[in-house]
């Protein structure tokens, strides 16, 4: 989807929109909760089926209408779109005229590409910060502490709160990724982190009133639902220079996420320490923590790659012409630029060009 997103928006426009994309993800969530509590309690008995039997069902005829709507309604990138979507010829002539000159144009898949791609930092940085971020939490940890408390929480409360929760993810999701673009990655990503790092802490100390518990869990998702769509759309802009890498690398950090998670998340959370797993929690810290040196790493060196790594940069700094957007590597800060005349030069001669250029610094 990522991939189809920025073949029509700007990195701009992309880290603007990624954010109601990912609100629509974490909506899905916290709707989930509901319509599993009414469906168990309303269709219980129904035809002669259980409750959680209907909610199969229900997500089943749910899944099926998002199949239609993808086959017969998303479309595909600007340069080989379905003739049977929404977007005319048109639409797609001024799709491609608009972002002319500002991103990649596919071309096929090589043995180029995937050395390119292996060959440069961004899959393995992008890879670990994704697979960081992806196995922290565990995903009910929150339900499973409320169910020891039925003095509390009926079944139906349990799952409703759960709800409550990804609902935080709603605002944080929409809000968080252009907040990143207008005012910088640094200060919105550490102020999500000071609301990783407090609700670590408490479900580490875990003996705190019921309320202040709750809340660690509601904050939980700053990090999960807002960081989420920041990264995958920083990972997207990081591969501008070639589909077809950008392509593989979301591709492989996602289903890299999933096969650690398949056992990492057992491992961490064993179900003998439930609900407060103090082992899983403690590890849960070192991972927010670690994800916090890779997120300084990769702004590092989205920035100064082709200062202190050129020859693992790629060709993010090459236009389609094969220029070096010189300004680009050399920017000090957004209002500091300074000003130096393109000069055109083959893909190969960027390590030498630059290493010039440091020595007569």
């Amino acid at each position: 989807t990522y991939v189809i997103l920025s073949s029509y928006l700007t990195e701009e426009e992309l880290f603007k929109r990624a954010g109601v994309y990912g609100a629509f993800a974490t909506a899905g969530s916290a709707s989930a909760g509901a319509l599993q509590s009414q469906a168990r309690k309303s269709l219980n008995g129904v035809m002669g089926l259980a409750g959680w039997r209907w909610q199969f069902i229900i997500d089943g005829v749910i899944t099926f209408g998002i199949f239609l709507y993808g086959f017969f309604l998303f479309p595909g990138i600007p340069s080989s779109c379905k003739n049977f979507t929404v977007f005319s010829e048109d639409d797609m002539i001024f799709a491609r005229k608009r972002l002319e000159n500002k991103v990649a144009i596919p071309k096929q898949f090589t043995w180029a590409s995937l050395r390119e791609t292996v060959t440069t930092w961004q899959i393995y940085l992008a890879s670990a910060l994704w697979v960081l971020h992806h196995i922290g939490w565990y995903a009910n940890g929150a339900k499973l502490y409320m169910q020891t408390k039925p003095e509390l929480y009926t079944v139906e409360q349990v799952t409703t709160w759960d709800s409550y929760m990804y609902c935080i993810g709603i605002p944080c999701a929409i809000f968080i990724s252009p907040l990143c673009q207008y005012y910088g990655k640094v200060i919105p990503m550490h102020i999500v982190m000071i609301t990783a790092y407090f609700s670590c802490i408490v479900l580490i100390i875990w003996n705190v009133p019921n309320n202040v518990l709750i809340a660690a869990f509601f904050l939980e998702q700053p990090f999960l639902s807002g960081l989420a769509q920041v990264y995958y759309t920083w990972v997207a802009t990081l591969c501008r220079d070639n589909v077809e890498k950008k392509a593989i690398v979301l591709s492989w950090i996602q289903a890299l996420s999933y096969g650690i998670n398949a056992f990492s998340i057992p491992l961490q959370y064993d179900v003998k320490d439930a609900p407060s797993f103090k082992k899983g929690y403690r590890i849960n810290i070192g991972l927010i923590a670690g994800s916090h040196v890779v997120f300084l790493l990769i702004w590092f060196l989205e920035r100064y790659d082709m200062k202190v790594c050129p020859k693992i940069a790629g060709k993010r700094h090459l236009n389609d012409s094969g220029i070096l957007i010189e300004a680009d590597i050399f920017e000090i800060d957004s209002d500091s630029v300074e000003s130096i005349p393109y000069r055109e030069i083959k893909s190969d001669d960027v390590v030498e060009h630059v290493f010039s250029r440091r020595n007569s610094d």
